[in-house]
């Protein structure tokens, strides 16, 4: 019986330094999908979009926050430099989020579906331009978020 804990306490011992080697090495790591830039902190997946770090493709755009407004149905637009409203413009009912396209190419408008107002809906922003595109219909977008597939 002695023998046999001996056993068990060293397969222990070497399951948790496997483990720990594994942990360490980032073998555990999950593969990004194809076209994603390699993930570079698995505690914080959004560590490269810091001051600095932005995708090459954001290069030349307005520095532009894009605040929608639920109860008017609006997007605000507010130049972060001088903190002032700069524009708005109507993006249906609801409107909810402001979202990248996984290209960085559009920004979209969405706004779920909600008893009482109707589909939810999208509406893409030329983030060079900040001209809105028409609306777009659809089931539900709450939460929308892009991905290369």
């Amino acid at each position: 019986m002695r023998r046999l804990f001996l056993v068990l306490a060293v397969l222990a011992a070497v399951a948790a330094i496997l483990f720990a080697l594994v942990h360490r090495l980032g073998m555990n790591r999950p593969k990004p999908l194809p076209g994603m830039p390699p993930i570079v902190h698995r505690e914080n997946l959004y560590s490269e979009a810091a001051a600095g770090r932005f995708s090459p493709a954001t290069m030349g755009l307005m520095p532009r926050v894009y605040v929608p407004d639920v109860k008017s149905g609006d997007v605000y637009v507010i130049d972060p430099a001088k903190l002032h409203v700069i524009g708005r413009f109507a993006a249906g009912r609801h409107p909810q989020h402001v979202v990248p396209s996984y290209d960085l190419k559009t920004l979209w408008a969405a706004g779920s579906a909600a008893p009482g107002r109707g589909a939810g809906m999208v509406m893409p922003i030329d983030p060079r331009t900040g001209i809105p595109g028409h609306l777009i219909q659809v089931a539900a977008a709450y939460n929308l978020y892009f991905t290369p597939d």
